[in-house]
């Protein structure tokens, strides 16, 4: 039964752009925000004007005008936009958080933005993150609402938990989603954009979990002990005559191999391919999972490739960072194909499509 005695102490506003716009807190001002690039730039409350200089993602100065007397102060942060120290004409003032980004009231902040470069609610202390998509309490440390990705799609199980529990290694910027701290300068306009959101998140997790490349490639000319006794069980899964990466000289491993087996130099090449993707976990044992792997590689290319074209005469940079993504995810599922028709001969690979010129 809801209580009797519930007073409303804020009420927000929201632009066509699903942002917040205003907010009108009960016997106080009511408070305008403005955004450039979908970063907050500017509030205005009452008489009071307060300006956020930046350059892309890093924060440098304040700017707070009332009445026609302007002060400004610089803003020292961390890598996160953490704003930890406060730099004006009467001198400096630091500012700490706990790892959730507490910080308490009744030390004051006088800075806009506070922990990762958030604005804190003046009303009740929370971030509003992605530009007031979801309150995120730091005392509770989990945010007050579920997640509208959860618990299918990329929010997570956990519909209101805060970056999976690792605010150290993490930040959650628009709200829906973690993602590495390591990644704060790369492109994230597009979170902000229904149509391309699906699409890049999809591509900064599984770039932030790539195939560890824990064995070096083998030496082509003189096989490992490993390889050879490796070799002597598995030839039988070596590409044929038909394969399309079958070689064209032979390679006797003479009595360098257990078995005094005769391999060829293609069978010994599959091998050592074999061998470095299962033992960097690339590879299953089951064709069935493997297969599953192959079509979320060929998902990745063509997620990285909408992403290339998204930006493709709107940002440079955005457009060449998913350029990069786009060849090496293209590298990777080449690689990939060719391991998988390795271990697993009853695959048929898709025939690769002509080149220019080639008959059809």
């Amino acid at each position: 039964m809801a209580s009797s005695n519930q007073a409303v102490l804020c009420r927000y506003g929201y632009d066509p752009l699903d942002r917040l716009a205003s907010s009108m807190p009960t016997g106080r001002a009511d408070i305008q925000r403005f955004y450039q690039k979908n970063r907050l730039a500017t509030e205005i409350q009452g008489a009071l004007l307060c300006t956020v200089f930046q350059h892309e993602d890093l924060l440098l100065a304040q700017q707070r005008r009332v009445d026609g007397v302007l002060e400004t102060t610089l803003l020292a942060t961390d890598q996160q936009r953490s704003v930890l120290q406060l730099v004006d004409k009467a001198g400096t003032e630091p500012i700490a958080y706990s790892p959730y980004g507490h910080h308490p009231a009744e030390s004051g902040l006088t800075s806009l933005l506070g922990f990762n470069g958030e604005r804190r609610d003046p009303v009740t202390g929370h971030y509003l993150l992605g530009n007031g998509y979801r309150a995120y309490n730091p005392v509770l440390m989990r945010f007050n609402s579920p997640d509208s990705l959860s618990p299918f799609g990329e929010g997570g199980l956990n519909a209101y938990g805060y970056v999976g529990g690792d605010p150290v290694g993490f930040v959650d910027e628009t709200g829906h989603m973690p993602f590495k701290k390591s990644w704060n300068n790369l492109p994230r306009l597009a979170m902000h954009n229904p149509t391309a959101r699906e699409e890049s998140i999809r591509l900064y997790r599984v770039w932030d979990r790539p195939i560890k490349r824990n064995v070096k490639a083998l030496n082509r000319n003189t096989p490992s002990p490993l390889v050879n006794e490796l070799a002597a069980t598995t030839a039988h899964t070596s590409a044929g005559p038909d394969s399309p990466i079958a070689s064209t000289s032979n390679y006797s491993a003479g009595a360098s191999s257990p078995r005094g087996a005769s391999l060829s130099e293609q069978e010994l090449k599959n091998t050592r391919a074999r061998l470095s993707y299962r033992l960097a976990g690339g590879m299953s044992d089951s064709e069935h999972t493997a297969k599953n792997t192959l079509t979320i590689r060929q998902s990745r290319v063509a997620a990285a490739k909408k992403m290339k074209e998204y930006y493709r005469g709107s940002d440079v940079n955005h457009f060449k960072f998913f350029k990069e993504v786009l060849k090496r995810e293209r590298r990777e599922l080449k690689d990939y194909s060719k391991a998988l028709y390795v271990s697993h001969p009853s695959f048929i690979r898709d025939p690769d499509p002509p080149t220019s010129g080639s008959a059809t």
